[in-house]
């Protein structure tokens, strides 16, 4: 590199085998045959270096993911003031992804009646990968408890505490 040092975190520009390289990333393709990268360094940031569409890298992603949820349990019943853990499975049956769960919560109140967002998982799935999701839910109200994922419902009945 030139001007590189513990200060000068900042690429300026590069060039990839003598010629400018404007992108911000580097295939192994173009390093394994004895390829070159030199980078110029600064204090600060270059603004106009790589920021064009064609600088940054392709999505690695093919196939679009495709996830299937199945299995959502939860306890028949429960006391309230008490948490219940519910749990579901998603399995990937397309391309690589991000599977974004999100667990609603329905009552017989009338704030809960539509469903409740009560809890989100975020997690990456590769092509036919499985995973266990678990929630732990606070449940107070004496009443049936919908649990939606999806297209799937549970329900879970809360007793009164004796």
């Amino acid at each position: 590199s030139v001007n590189g040092g513990p200060d000068s975190k900042y690429i300026q520009s590069a060039e990839l085998n003598g010629a400018e390289w404007n992108k911000t990333y580097i295939k192994h393709s173009d390093l394994v045959n004895d390829g070159h990268i030199k980078f110029t360094m600064a204090k600060t940031p270059n603004k106009n270096w790589g920021v064009e569409n064609e600088s940054s890298p392709t999505s690695m992603t093919h196939n679009s993911p495709d996830f299937v949820y199945s299995d959502l349990i939860a306890p028949e019943s429960a006391k309230a003031d008490e948490y219940v853990n519910v749990s579901v499975k998603v399995t990937n049956n397309g391309g690589p992804g991000t599977a974004h769960t999100k667990l609603y919560r329905e009552d017989r109140s009338s704030h809960y009646r539509r469903g409740h967002l009560v809890g989100e998982d975020k997690r990456v799935l590769a092509t036919g990968e499985s995973a266990e999701i678990n929630f732990s839910v606070p449940l107070y109200i004496y009443s049936y408890h919908n649990f939606i994922v999806d297209t799937l419902k549970t329900t879970t009945m809360v007793n009164r505490n004796r």
